[in-house]
């Protein structure tokens, strides 16, 4: 059973004595589902001999392995078959001296980007759009790196100049 284990992202809604961790810049707790998707509670540590820790590091080990070898985002966005918990994986994958921006679409997968690939904030402000109104598994987009997780602000789109201290031809008000 400890090969089927995997992360998942919790819900507000969790099982109670669900085992829930805490992932420093993500907005959700992680929980570990068996092969049959129901949530291992603090029973099961003992059962599978394993601690906590033991438990998140096998989880994401399984986890890895569904991740496409060569996995990376280019000029355009790769899409995961996955709409959270593949964030995981991620820190692993980064380039040491780059950063992935990541968002999961409920229906469409997790969405990962290069973070300074032209078509990025098109990209995020596509997602923004799409996300409006809707159930959202992520306020926020994240920004992975080698050490982790951040959230991200959404990019503004609406502004071309600095607000209200210029014009777009750069003329600041000032007399000449």
């Amino acid at each position: 059973t400890l090969d089927h284990v995997l992360p998942s992202l919790a819900g507000s809604g969790s099982a109670p004595g669900a085992i829930v961790r805490w992932v420093t810049g993500l907005e959700r707790p992680v929980r570990y589902v068996g092969s049959d998707g129901v949530p291992l509670d603090g029973g099961a540590l003992g059962a599978l001999g394993l601690t906590r820790g033991g438990l998140h590091e096998r989880a994401l080990a399984n986890l890895r392995r569904a991740i496409p070898p060569g996995f990376a985002p280019g000029d355009e966005p790769a899409v995961l078959d996955d709409e959270g918990a593949a964030v995981l994986a991620l820190p692993d994958l980064v380039p040491a001296d780059g950063a992935w921006i990541v968002y999961p679409m409920p229906g469409e997968g997790l969405v990962v980007m290069g973070e300074g690939a032209a078509s990025t904030k098109d990209e995020l402000a596509r997602l923004e759009r799409e996300s409006r109104g809707g159930a959202r598994v992520f306020e926020k987009p994240v920004r992975v790196t080698r050490r982790g997780f951040e959230p991200l602000e959404w990019p503004s789109s609406g502004r071309s100049t600095d607000p209200g201290f210029g014009s777009p031809d750069g003329d600041r008000g000032g007399s000449t």
